[in-house]
C-alpha cells in the first residue's frame, strides 16, 4: 500500500526540531510532501526567509532523499481557513491517489490549530526537541546580527 506523508509549517528556520518530523514522514510514508507557509509578502522579522531559502535549508538537510521529498509552498489566506485549507490539498493533490496519507506535526500551542483542519489525514505527532522555537531561534538571530548557535539548526 503507497502511502504520503504531509509535513506543515513556516520553517522559519528549517531546525532539528522540523528535521526530526521530515524524518519520521520519512520512516512512516514512501513519499513526503512539505507544505511550506508563505505570507507572499517581503521577509520581515516574523519571516525573514524567502521560499526559496528554506527549500535550500530542507535540500541542505535531506540531500540525498532520492526523490521521496516534494517541497510545495502554500500562501496565508488570513480570516479565510477553509479556503486555506483548500489551497493545501489543491497543492498536494497531485499525491490524492495515494492508498494512505498521514498528517506529520507537534501540537506545540494554539498556533499548530491547523494540523487539526484535516481529518481526512491519520495524525502522527512528531517527537519535540525541548526548547527548541523557531520564534526563540529568530529573536536570537536578529539579537546577534544574523549568527547563530549552528547546532540548533539543520545540518
Amino acid at each position: 500500500m503507497m502511502s504520503v506523508a504531509y509535513v506543515i509549517g513556516r520553517f522559519q528556520p528549517f531546525h532539528k526540531g522540523h528535521e526530526t518530523l521530515v524524518t519520521k514522514a520519512l520512516e512512516i510514508a514512501d513519499v513526503v510532501v512539505v507544505v511550506l507557509g508563505d505570507t507572499g509578502c517581503r521577509p520581515d522579522y516574523r519571516d525573514p526567509w524567502t521560499v526559496l531559502d528554506r527549500i535550500k535549508m530542507i535540500n541542505a538537510v535531506f540531500p540525498h532523499h532520492d526523490g521521496r521529498i516534494f517541497i510545495t509552498s502554500v500562501e496565508d489566506i488570513p480570516y479565510d481557513d477553509s479556503a486555506w485549507k483548500q489551497e493545501v490539498k489543491r497543492r498536494v493533490d497531485a499525491h490524492a491517489g495515494y492508498e494512505k496519507h498521514f498528517l506529520v506535526g507537534h501540537k506545540k500551542d494554539a498556533s499548530s490549530f491547523y494540523l487539526d483542519m484535516f481529518p481526512e489525514w491519520e495524525f502522527v505527532e512528531g517527537e519535540p526537541i525541548s526548547l527548541l522555537d523557531a520564534t526563540i531561534i529568530r529573536r536570537e538571530y536578529f539579537a546577534l546580527n544574523g549568527r547563530l548557535d549552528e547546532s540548533i539548526l539543520s545540518p
